[in-house]
């Protein structure tokens, strides 16, 4: 007999040792007792799992201290609003849908108006209710928290279903590694969206079926469809992912006696949460197959066209920018799975949980070149299944390796990873950290200087942040724009056949109180209905002391804002500047950059898609929005355009901004003109002079996140109703 502790023999001769596969070939070689010796010192080390629970300890400890430098108890983008203003909605009404009290009032890019008046969030309830319950129990700030709270237990689960993939603790420990170091998973820790959510959701659910499928328990079945199951109720289209469940399912029929029983626990597990997600549809939108999505268009927003154009920049992103070597690796893995049979099953389902995803977003119309982070945090669940693969094939590929090559090729791989994607998540999650802080400071000071219950005006980055605090009735200040600038977006993207994800139709419905009246009038009867819905409470404008000079000068003039305080906003962290062909010590220096971070996620999901709103201003430089740029002159000279003409303009530091007009030319030394919405008359769109001359009557334009972050300082103001005017 042969007595073995931790799996190393205890008697030393070659005749009665167990032999390892991984090194059995090399035990009649000159030095094959030494690479025996050492295997089984390894192998005996990998199976201490009390070293690899302590290992996974560690690592979380690290994410966390990590997200914890980068949070701030607040929303940046459209799609945080529309999940978790939903939330808060929902745990201080028990409503999903609210009514607007008055025209003027604030209403998110996300929420979409039925015929009936009501408006619902675009998104499903899922991740909402969540928000609501955390909300509920211990606050605002706390909700914030919810994502990094799920991306957390995400990784403890993903180095579970490794475990129960048959690798050792070493090789989990380094699939929990290579994935919280994927730079749009730990950016998606710290963004309030849905993207998280999934991955938590569809991890927990491959544990529970890697676990049914080894052990033949049903609990397992049942807890795994309860997970996959919920994924529709946070996004609809990852239902797809049911494809490989189904496969995953089918392919073990003949594994466990009375299969059927298994199916209809993984069954009912899955329809606990659909059937309340299917009740809401027909409760709030007429039937059991229709979402908010269908209020705009949305379902024809895939098409073949759209995979031409898309696919292409797709590959090359997920490989460059979203998994790096994670991408090929995983890649191999899938096909060498699905080769073994005892492995077959859960091959094929990260096979069609990963392509169907993948194409479906090739598909579909919105995808920004350019800007990976705003397109490969649609397929970030998918993230999930190439990592375990990757690590699976690494391991099956080094199994017969001698333990130098092993170590020497995992240290290579791992510091070749690790030094693509580290980088690249410290500076983006820098960058949206200081948007967040930004956005939380205000809040504070808010909360300080107004009471619950009373109105605030501002732009809408700054109320999308604090519509979820559900603290104080928000008016929104593009309410005092010209009717006809608001016309002109209400009539874009009335095609039957194209999705039109803004729902302008809401802004008809809010213009039409005011619907021919001039702009004196207009400006009048906004006041007018501010100061009866605030009744006793005050109201308050919050922004920038630029925006508050812009407002119109009759009813929102300097006299009727009394400013209670002054607070500076922090310094926005530097960019990191791209290298040119010839390195970065050759490229032309950017001496006119302003350094800020990313703007908000684009439609349908934001307005430019996460990091897609990035303009910037350098001498001699041009911008534009869809519109045409002509030449413009003079040293410093800058142009900016969003949906109109641009023409000449002379003079040295002439500066000309437009929004949604045409600017002729200005001349003049160090002279500045901004222009929205048109010409500018005694009425007109509030435009301004570097003189400080002001038009009247004019609403000020929508300001974009990048220039509330690059603005120095915020004002609080109290503003009076003057019915004498």
């Amino acid at each position: 007999m042969t007595s073995e502790t931790n799996g190393v023999s205890a008697n030393p001769s070659p005749q009665t040792t167990t032999p390892i596969s991984n090194t059995a070939p090399h035990d009649s070689q000159p030095g094959g007792s030494a690479r025996k010796s050492s295997s089984n010192v390894w192998v005996a080390l990998t199976r201490n799992e009390s070293a690899g629970v302590a290992g996974l300890v560690i690592l979380l400890l690290i994410f966390v201290a990590f997200l914890g430098t980068r949070f701030h108890p607040a929303i940046q983008a459209p799609d945080a609003n529309g999940y978790w203003a939903q939330g808060t909605l929902l745990a201080e009404t028990g409503r999903l849908w609210f009514e607007p009290e008055i025209p003027p009032q604030y209403i998110g890019m996300h929420w979409l108006v039925t015929e009936d008046g009501r408006y619902f969030s675009r998104y499903p309830p899922g991740l909402g209710s969540i928000v609501a319950i955390v909300y509920r129990l211990f606050g605002y700030q706390a909700s914030v928290a919810v994502n990094p709270a799920l991306a957390v237990l995400a990784l403890a689960a993903f180095y579970l279903l490794l475990r129960g993939m048959g690798l050792r603790w070493p090789w989990a420990l380094l699939g929990v590694a290579f994935l919280m170091t994927i730079p749009s998973f730990a950016r998606h820790a710290l963004v309030c969206d849905s993207h998280m959510a999934i991955v938590f959701l569809l991890t927990w659910g491959m544990l529970f079926l890697v676990r049914w499928s080894k052990r033949g328990r049903h609990i397992d079945a049942f807890v795994g469809g309860l997970f996959l199951g919920s994924i529709p109720t946070v996004r609809y289209p990852e239902a797809l992912y049911a494809l490989g469940v189904g496969v995953f399912l089918l392919l073990h029929w003949r594994r466990h006696p009375r299969i059927w029983t298994h199916y209809a626990a993984a069954i009912a597990g899955a329809v606990i949460p659909l059937i309340p997600l299917i009740a809401y549809h027909h409760a709030s939108f007429g039937a059991i197959w229709r979402t908010a999505y269908s209020l705009t268009n949305e379902q024809t927003g895939f098409g073949w066209s759209y995979f031409r154009a898309h696919c292409v920049n797709y590959i090359r992103q997920l490989h460059g920018e979203g998994m790096g070597l994670l991408f090929p690796f995983g890649i191999v893995g899938m096909v060498v799975m699905c080769g073994e049979r005892k492995w077959r099953p859960l091959g094929w389902f990260c096979v069609l949980a990963v392509v169907p995803v993948i194409l479906l977003y090739m598909a579909y119309y919105w995808a920004p070149e350019r800007v990976a982070s705003a397109t490969m945090r649609f397929v970030l669940p998918t993230f999930v299944c190439f990592c375990a693969a990757a690590v699976w094939g690494l391991e099956r590929l080094l199994s017969r390796a001698s333990p130098a090559i092993r170590a020497t090729a995992l240290v290579v791989v791992f510091v070749t990873q690790v030094t693509w994607g580290v980088p690249t998540m410290l500076q983006e999650t820098k960058q949206s950290a200081h948007s967040r802080r930004v956005l939380a400071l205000i809040a504070s000071q808010l909360e300080e200087q107004a009471e619950e219950g009373a109105v605030v005006m501002a732009q809408s980055q700054i109320l999308q942040n604090i519509d979820f605090v559900r603290k104080w009735r928000l008016m929104d200040l593009t309410m005092l724009r010209s009717r006809g600038r608001m016309g002109r977006f209400a009539q874009r993207g009335k095609d039957s056949n194209s999705p039109t994800p803004m729902q302008m139709e809401k802004r008809a419905i809010q213009a039409e109180q005011y619907e021919g009246q001039y702009p004196f009038e207009r400006e009048r009867s906004i006041a007018w209905d501010i100061s009866e819905w605030a009744g006793e409470h005050k109201v308050y404008y919050i922004g920038t002391a630029e925006e508050l000079e812009q407002l119109p000068s009759s009813y929102f003039s300097e006299e009727n804002m009394r400013i209670l305080a002054r607070f500076t906003l922090p310094e926005a962290p530097k960019r990191r500047e791209p290298e040119g062909m010839m390195g970065a010590g050759a490229r032309r220096p950017n001496r006119g950059a302003q350094d800020g971070p990313p703007g908000m996620e684009g439609p349908p999901d934001g307005a430019m898609g996460e990091g897609g709103d990035q303009f910037r201003q350098r001498p001699g430089a041009q911008q534009g929005m869809g519109g045409r740029q002509d030449r413009f002159g003079g040293p410093q000279g800058a142009q900016q355009q969003m949906g109109g003409r641009q023409d000449r303009f002379g003079g040295p530091q002439g500066a000309q901004q437009g929004m949604g007009g045409r600017q002729d030319r200005f001349g003049g030394p160090q002279g500045a003109q901004q222009q929205m919405g048109g010409r500018q008359d005694r009425f007109g769109g509030g435009g301004r002079n570097a003189g400080g001359r002001r038009g009247r009557g004019g609403g000020g334009g929508p300001m974009r996140m990048g220039a509330l972050l690059a603005a120095k300082e915020i004002v609080i103001a109290e503003w009076t109703w003057m019915p004498g005017l």
